[in-house]
């Protein structure tokens, strides 16, 4: 039945490092596949499902007239339903003869118009798990198999990652069922066959070139890790090659537990080691102070980083993701902001206040040596795209941050808020927006304080930290609405600051970042204007605007909440 290059069958589940492989495969142009990232143009797959499904059982009816066989039964592609009949004579031609001529014919047509270059090539890969046995079915035995396989637990502890599956329901255990289930069919092949090779992605990472080597020996080709194709930066789950090695040691344990004794004898087959008391007493249980680096939170919202830092993982907001670009397009996600940007503008010119719109930068942008995602972070976030459109408009502080680390921090370890020193850089860069000169550093007063840290008590501590926290012991703070039920939103506060040079009022639209007790931007601001006038909201009221006689608005927004504009309607 073969037409065209011999069938390259890359068979792996996902996370397994397959489009690692891919990439490597793609280094030489005598292997056919499209070069679209991730990869997975399956023509193959398609035209054998589609082939096959001419030799299923049909179940006839007394009647096979045209309505019946073309209108009734044939609504989509099927099977032959009037085979059984006269029309066809099983002597003469066989179901799968049928099915074969057909699945020769779209081979033939698709691949001439869509790319030439096919009929040249000298393998036809793809990455999947159902092709081998749909060629089997059509008895073609004209085909290779390298079947990549990467530690269980790895592959589904990237799952949990990538997905956001979660150990415990049902579809993660249908997944890990499935999964156990191609393990078994991998060890089966024959070792002997010379049409079948077992890649280990362990030794893929660590021993690149002995692997392409023996790679380029088997398929007959010479393949250049010099010409693999780029795979983006957000594909990674992990910091890098060398730390997805060994990503189970550093996961919660009871689910390495629980996949250690799942994947037992698939752990055996393949040399895995296995989960023992000595391999696991530097990580459980775990100090909540002192978290094990890359464990994340059984929230599942916090994780690990370097020097025991804490980071937001995972939320409504997803910001994984967006910060990746992980299932996101961040041209489609920042388009509703650059339609509302311009309307909010106007309308503040309309009652005579100034516009300006600060992002919170994240604390991984401003620290990427010690967030789990550092490197993954990517250069195209909505936060950038939003920036390059209104520079004049839009304070972004994310390299003013991360320079004045030089002096001290500007993040807290436990928290995911900026420090008072951190607070003051977006303070500056946001007076810098107005036009207008902030006070100086030399002038703010800092006192000490201790706060809790929101990120720490995903561990289960509630322990403080010791914070400097700007002094506004001058300013007079008034809460002119606090929700009910401890909730935030809607809240109002007005600061009166009789000693402020600027006796302008300034309405400040945001969250935490502008609330925050130790360097809140509102908290700053107060220090320049005799009137600041703070709601917690992600509404844009020109009613409120000229309720206080704002001559500037500030809307402030976190980061990771570009990933939904508010309705303006």
């Amino acid at each position: 039945m073969n037409i065209g290059p011999v069938p390259l069958i890359v068979s792996s589940v996902g996370r397994s490092g397959s489009t690692l492989l891919m990439s490597i495969l793609g280094s030489n142009t005598k292997i056919f596949f499209p070069r679209y990232y991730p990869f997975e143009r399956r023509y193959m797959s398609y035209f054998l499902h589609a082939a096959r499904t001419m030799t299923d059982t049909y179940v006839a009816t007394e009647e096979w007239n045209y309505q019946e066989l073309f209108q009734t039964s044939l609504k989509k592609i099927g099977s032959i339903p009037f085979f059984d009949t006269d029309v066809l004579h099983n002597a003469r031609v066989s179901k799968k003869d049928m099915a074969r001529a057909f699945y020769s014919s779209l081979v033939a047509t698709t691949m001439s118009k869509l790319h030439p270059e096919f009929f040249s090539s000298v393998y036809w890969c793809e990455k999947g798990t159902e092709q081998v046995d749909l060629l089997d079915y059509f008895e073609n035995t004209e085909r290779v198999v390298i079947a990549l396989v990467r530690d269980p637990r790895n592959v589904v502890l990237s799952h949990i990652d990538f997905h956001g599956f979660q150990p415990g329901t049902p579809q993660f255990e249908s997944y890990i069922s499935e999964f156990k289930g191609w393990l078994k069919g991998v060890r089966a092949l024959n070792p002997e066959d010379p049409r079948h090779m077992i890649v280990k992605y362990e030794r893929m990472v660590s021993e690149k070139e002995t692997v392409v080597a023996e790679l380029s020996k088997f398929l007959g080709i010479d393949l250049n890790l010099n010409n693999s194709l780029a795979i983006p930066a957000s594909h990674r789950t992990s910091r890098n090659d060398n730390a997805s090695l060994d990503k189970w040691r550093t996961a919660n344990p009871s689910t390495v537990r629980y996949l250690d004794d799942f994947f037992a004898d698939d752990l055996d087959a393949f040399g895995y080691m296995r989960y023992t008391a000595d391999l696991t007493s530097d990580y459980v249980p775990v100090s909540p102070i002192f978290p094990k680096e890359g464990q994340v939170s059984t929230s599942g919202t916090v994780t690990v980083g370097r020097d025991d830092w804490l980071f937001i993982h995972a939320g409504t907001n997803r910001w994984v993701d967006t910060a990746t670009n992980r299932f996101h397009n961040a041209e489609e996600l920042a388009a509703p902001w650059i339609n509302i940007i311009p309307s909010r503008i106007q309308a503040a010119s309309d009652v005579g206040a100034r516009f300006v719109m600060l992002i919170s930068p994240e604390k991984d942008t401003v620290y990427p040596d010690r967030s789990p995602m550092g490197e993954m972070i990517s250069d195209d976030r909505v936060s950038q795209l939003l920036l390059n459109r209104y520079p004049e408009l839009i304070s972004y502080p994310c390299a003013e941050l991360r320079a004045a680390r030089g002096n001290k921090d500007t993040f807290r370890r436990f928290d995911s808020h900026w420090t008072a020193f951190g607070g003051y850089v977006v303070y500056a860069n946001v007076m810098q927006h107005l036009d207008l000169p902030p006070v100086p550093l030399e002038n703010v007063s800092f006192v000490n304080s201790s706060l809790p840290g929101d990120l720490l008590k995903h561990f289960g501590t509630f322990e403080e930290d010791d914070v400097e926290t700007v002094d506004l012991s001058h300013v007079e703070v008034i809460h002119e609405f606090t929700p009910p039920d401890g909730h935030f939103s809607e809240m109002k506060l007005r600061f009166k600051n009789p000693r402020a040079k600027n006796p302008e009022t300034v309405l400040v639209l945001g969250d935490s970042y502008s609330w925050n007790p130790d360097g809140g931007l509102a908290r700053f601001l107060a220090l320049s204007f005799e009137t600041v006038v703070f709601i917690w909201t992600r509404k844009f009221s020109t009613e409120e605007i000229s309720q206080v006689n704002a001559k500037y608005v500030i809307v402030e927004v976190a980061e990771r909440f570009l990933i939904a504009a508010p309705d303006e309607n």
